[in-house]
């Protein structure tokens, strides 16, 4: 069969794995878009011992499957690899057994794999002349999105077997998914003073802006930033945090004290006898201020041979040492 599947008798033809897994990408209308703003231009999708096959929904040059078809073509697997669920549930219902390849990559290789290290030369050339198109994707001759991802699946194929990391495939990304897709209102009139977005439509709507969260990281703690703005540092002083404005009555911010050591010291089985900062700091007989900078030194760096007889410090020391995470010490 031939690899551009354009009809849905074609469509029911393909069965080499239905019943059983499959690997799927859903290609965008334009990568750099935020997954809200924007639609399906095609689907590639494989099965282990089979060849890949590219499905078109809005492609300039094919005929075009129908949406749903597809959508229900899909159902019929039993599992569903993606290497970006939180981006793919913005397409596919959550009910479906979906799995998340980079979360097992990151867990066995401690890394995650870069999708953009894998364009051809036309997806650059085409991104780089006409980044501002949203069905961008629609224009790509539709083999090379075949050839991208092709290669990209001869790289991540080990990943398909193995254990679902299943709270991160479940929970996790649902969360974070159903928070970015909000959106968060914006001041028009104040936004690009403090702002330089690579381009106003990657992430905005209506007045409202879409941030989207990096869920790939060692320390399972998300990053956020989307179309050259990062949410998660916005500056405090000078008043740029009033672009954000609340949609209905108000913005309530959380904040955990000590998020870092308070976790750690109750891994421990430490007790801080007051705000853990201050705690420390009369241990250092040093400011709270201070003792903040300190312990990140030691906690991240290595605990210093100056700080390995302190309390807290001492049993962070030993723990690290057994399990031979103290390599970084900064003697």
């Amino acid at each position: 069969m031939h690899a551009i599947i354009e009809t849905k008798h074609q469509l029911n033809q393909l069965k080499c794995c239905t019943n059983d897994s499959c690997f799927i990408q859903i290609i965008p209308g334009n990568d750099n878009f935020h997954p809200k703003l924007t639609n399906v231009s095609s689907v590639y999708y494989r099965c282990k011992n089979s060849k890949g096959y590219i499905l078109p929904i809005n492609h300039s040059e094919t005929f075009n499957l129908q949406w749903d078809d597809v959508l229900e073509f899909i159902k019929n697997h039993k599992i569903i690899h993606v290497l970006d669920k939180k981006f793919h549930l913005y397409f596919l219902p959550a009910t479906l057994p979906i799995t998340d390849i980079q979360f097992k990559i990151l867990n066995k290789e401690n890394k995650t794999f870069k999708v953009n290290e894998y364009n051809t030369p036309i997806h650059t050339h085409f991104y780089r002349e006409h980044y501002f198109r949203e069905n961008i994707n629609n224009i790509i001759p539709i083999v090379k999105h075949l050839e991208k991802w092709e290669v990209i699946f001869d790289h991540i194929k080990l990943f398909l077997d193995g254990k679902q990391e299943e709270w991160f495939d479940n929970q996790y990304t649902a969360v974070f998914k159903q928070i970015e897709q909000q959106g968060i209102k914006i001041s028009p009139s104040k936004f690009h003073f403090f702002f330089e977005p690579n381009f106003d439509e990657y992430s905005i709507y209506k007045n409202k802006i879409h941030s989207s969260y990096n869920l790939y990281n060692l320390t399972t703690r998300p990053t956020n930033s989307h179309n050259n703005i990062n949410f998660a540092a916005l500056p405090r002083e000078n008043g740029a945090r009033k672009v954000f404005i609340p949609q209905h009555d108000y913005f309530i911010e959380y904040d955990f004290t000590a998020y870092h050591p308070s976790i750690i010291s109750n891994l421990l089985g430490y007790k801080f006898n007051s705000s853990p900062y201050l705690h420390l700091g009369e241990i250092l007989n040093v400011s709270e201020k201070q003792a903040k900078e300190i312990t990140f030194q030691n906690l991240y760096g290595g605990v210093r041979k100056e700080f390995r007889d302190k309390p807290f410090f001492k049993q962070v020391y030993e723990k690290t040492m057994i399990y031979g995470m103290n390599s970084k010490e900064m003697d």
